[in-house]
């Protein structure tokens, strides 16, 4: 994932091993990321993690990192790629597609999901007019990135996605999960390039956000994030407080730092603290299972203080998400076990008695983590 600090022009890329900034960055890099700033073009990055990509990728082949998709043309401009899994990105300009290649017309609400691992960029979803209630589009979209060439699918009447809000191929099953807002309700729907859209069911209302993402882990675990918009003030510290042998987490002031560090406090929240972070909730964390019969199982949430700055990045066993720190960025580490369910066992495909069934039209909430009947 490409970014950059609050405030100032440094870009940064995110790897699981942390955030790194990009020091000397490639010719042009930086002339596209103000592009992307600027809304000139969209950077669309892969789906799959920086070590599964380096994994499936041929040796000695460029790992695609992501894309600069150009929504008005429409056709991919350049390719970020990386050499190496943790190395900087560069840049690889693309030659401009040739009409009629250059399809379909966007109304910026459609979900636009990039495979490192196949090099394929899908388009799915959206509406006629751009918003939640237009007619949704009668096709998807595949363009072979490294040829720039399109390939239009067909979607059947009554499985047409809407107003996307997120989207993310999960390399396990090869098929693309979104999120989408549709007859008033936020929903989650899978698509497999030629099958009808299955609808997986229905979010929990106040997982409702300005910015939605989905990321897949190397595992396949699937999460959801919701955030606020950044403003770069935000000014909610977590520190980790002992009081009577039992640690608790704070969100305090900038200005009372100094007063906690000096009675024992640390920086950052307590590790293994499970439930809502203090303060304001700015963004929200939801993980699921996706088993191998292909039932989706929701397995906790947790709503942080802090805003995202980014798609989340999620490893075998926590997940690593962007936050604002000061004017500059980190990587805050949330193991699954903070978004588990307090006493609860994560149950397998084998004994959850059919709950998280396709197209049952139930409803994900956060209260016990089972799915709820809509009537």
């Amino acid at each position: 994932m490409l970014g950059k600090t609050l405030g100032n022009d440094n870009l940064w890329f995110t790897t699981v091993g942390g955030i790194q900034p990009a020091l000397n960055p490639a010719p042009g890099l930086a002339a596209l990321f103000e592009q992307f700033a600027q809304g000139q073009l969209l950077f669309v990055p892969a789906s799959e993690t920086p070590a599964l990509i380096a994994r499936k990728s041929p040796p000695g082949q460029p790992l695609l990192d992501g894309v600069a998709f150009n929504t008005i043309t429409p056709q991919v401009v350049a390719a970020i790629v990386r050499l190496e899994p943790d190395s900087p990105p560069a840049l690889n300009p693309r030659a401009p597609c040739v009409p009629p290649n250059c399809s379909p017309s966007l109304k910026g609400n459609e979900g636009i999901v990039l495979s490192g691992t196949l090099h394929d960029l899908l388009v799915v979803g959206g509406t006629s007019d751009g918003t939640e209630n237009g007619s949704p589009a009668t096709a998807a979209w595949l363009l072979d990135v490294d040829h720039n060439a399109w390939e239009e699918l067909s979607l059947p009447v009554g499985g047409r996605p809407g107003h996307v809000r997120a989207a993310v191929y999960r390399q396990h099953d090869m098929k693309t999960y979104l999120v989408e807002r549709k007859d008033a309700k936020t929903r989650l729907v899978r698509y497999l390039p030629r099958d009808p859209v299955e609808v997986l069911g229905a979010l929990d209302e106040d997982w409702d956000f300005p910015l939605s993402y989905l990321a897949v882990g190397d595992g396949g675990d699937l999460v959801f994030a919701g955030s606020a918009v950044p403003t770069g003030n935000e000014d909610h510290v977590l520190m980790c407080h002992a009081k009577n042998a039992k640690l608790h987490t704070l969100s305090v002031a900038p200005e009372a730092v100094p007063g906690h560090v000096a009675l024992g406090d640390t920086l950052g929240p307590c590790l293994g603290s499970i439930g809502d972070d203090p303060g304001p909730k700015s963004s929200l964390l939801a993980r699921f299972q996706v088993t191998h019969s292909g039932k989706v199982v929701f397995l906790g949430s947790k709503h942080l203080v802090t805003p995202l700055l980014g798609r989340p990045l999620v490893t075998a066993d926590a997940v690593l998400v962007p936050v604002p720190s000061g004017k500059l960025a980190r990587l805050r580490h949330v193991p699954f076990d903070e978004l588990a369910l307090a006493g609860e066992e994560h149950r397998s495909d084998e004994d959850n008695n059919g709950e998280g069934r396709n197209g049952d039209g139930d409803e994900h909430g956060k209260g016990n983590g089972k799915k709820k009947n809509d009537d």
